[in-house]
């Protein structure tokens, strides 16, 4: 058997004392020290350098804005990290102030970074102006009007709660519920009509509204709704609007009263077309669309309308493929120009002849456009006028823009206060447009269309209508 080696004889290492402090007792301070820094470190240092609270902020209003100290943060019902310190908060919505208020923050320091302190903050609701509460109800009925345009949503194409938010605005402003009724006539899928039922309201238009939409979005009505369509005959007089190089013919047709579409099918979208009766003050619609020539007279004198001119009433396709000239002049109509510059047109115009000069309403068209039923499809955009007592071109050339708002279901709930109440809180979005364009296929005049306030088409332009401004509504 292997023999064990004999190590050396080593004489121990011992610690000597410190400062006559034993071994034991400064190596315990030492890991005392050593664990004191490792605490501060870790456990204050981070709350020390970044210090405050996470704090959950209540809106007054549902999908406001917060800023605080002058930064945009997000929605209001939400929570953010705000440092430690005095800040001011400012709640907007519909870029109307909401609210302005002081939030103070401690400044907790122990292991911030593991444990968040936090703080709830529920945000006041200021004195605001009735131009500001209007400004905000407008915003949540666009926002209604903008998720009309789809018929249905699913887990990609979210629905938020539209009607609910509005309920909530409603109350926390003190307006009128009548809003009710003006919103649920947008109703065009089940997730919006569901929405809409979570509202409680003794607006007569709104459960009137609430209970069609109901048969019509789940297919239960049946039936037919609406007027029938009748044709009417109007003796149109011609008349000249006219002011330096402008020069317009039109036809004047006396108050009449007649049926706007016809019967339909119950249900969505074809109520959109149901025939409904329509009463009509004297007016006059030009004969023509409005021409290349005479846009060109109106950039002359409207710089800001020029096609190279930033301009924010029209998106990137304002009169794309079009160099409108007065030195070239063409009386083919005007494309590509949104229902915002048309109405700049207008009131130009109005300012230049004295007159009250107007996109025609789908009322005011459609009427028209009766007058010249007998007036073949137009399978060109080279204008003129042929010289007889209806308006030309009305069917065909191109899309014609009316100043009436799209709202899907007012021709089966009650039209006029429909449309009084969108001219009231400012809804116009989006327009309708009347009369297919030389490449449509089965459009008749009871057929609608439909452009947003800044949007522009190569298939749509307009022409004008004019009233004597004591004749005004």
């Amino acid at each position: 058997m292997k023999k064990k080696a004999k190590l050396p004889e080593v004489e121990p290492v011992r610690l000597k004392p410190v400062f006559g402090i034993k071994p034991g007792l400064y190596l315990l301070i030492i890991y005392i020290i050593i664990f004191l820094i490792l605490l501060f470190l870790i456990g204050f240092l981070p709350g020390i350098v970044r210090g405050g609270r996470y704090v959950h902020f209540t809106s007054p209003l549902p999908s406001s804005g917060l800023e605080i100290d002058g930064v945009y943060q997000g929605s209001a019902d939400y929570q953010y990290f705000v440092p430690s310190g005095k800040h001011k908060l400012v709640v907007k919505k519909a870029d109307q102030v909401v609210s302005e208020s002081d939030l103070v923050v401690d400044h907790p320091v122990f292991f911030t970074w593991l444990v968040h302190r936090r703080q709830d903050c529920v945000l006041p609701l200021g004195t605001l102006r009735q131009e500001s509460k209007d400004a905000i109800i407008r915003f949540d009925l666009e926002e209604i009007e903008r998720y009309s345009l789809e018929s249905g949503y699913d887990m990609v194409d979210v629905y938020p709660p539209l009607f609910a938010n509005l309920a909530k605005d409603v109350e926390a402003l003190g307006y009128d519920e009548e809003v009710f009724g003006l919103a649920a006539n947008y109703i065009t899928s089940k997730e919006m009509l569901d929405d809409a039922m979570t509202i409680t309201s003794d607006d007569p238009l709104f459960a009137k509204t609430l209970s069609l939409a109901k048969t019509i979005i789940d297919g239960s009505s049946g039936g037919k709704s609406g007027l029938q369509s009748a044709n009417i005959d109007l003796k149109g007089k011609r008349t000249t609007l006219s002011s330096g190089n402008f020069i317009q013919d039109g036809i004047t047709y006396p108050e009449a009263e007649f049926v706007m579409g016809d019967r339909v099918d119950s249900r969505y979208p074809e109520v959109e077309e149901a025939g409904v009766s329509i009463h009509t003050k004297s007016f006059t619609i030009a004969t023509t669309e409005v021409s290349q020539f005479q846009w060109a007279l109106f950039m002359a004198e409207n710089p800001q309308w020029a096609k190279q001119a930033k301009n924010t009433s029209v998106d990137e396709y304002y009169l794309a493929g079009l160099e409108p000239s007065v030195d070239y002049p063409s009386l083919k109509p005007v494309y590509g120009v949104s229902p915002r510059a048309a109405e700049a047109f207008c009131k130009w115009l109005s300012e230049k002849t004295g007159k009250d000069v107007f996109l025609p309403g789908e009322a005011e068209w459609t009427l028209s456009a009766m007058q010249a039923r007998g007036k073949a499809y137009s399978r060109t955009t080279s204008g003129g006028d042929d010289g007889t007592d209806s308006p030309s071109g009305m069917m065909g050339s191109v899309w014609e823009l009316t100043s009436s708002p799209y709202i899907p279901l007012s021709r089966v709930t009650d039209y006029q206060l429909v449309l009084d109440l969108a001219a009231k809180y400012g809804i116009k979005n989006p327009y309708i447009a009347k009369g297919g364009a030389s490449d449509s296929q089965n459009v008749d005049r009871n057929t609608i269309g439909v452009l947003r306030a800044e949007e522009c088409s190569e298939t749509v332009g307009f022409r004008i209508a004019w009233r004597d401004r004591d004749a005004q509504n």
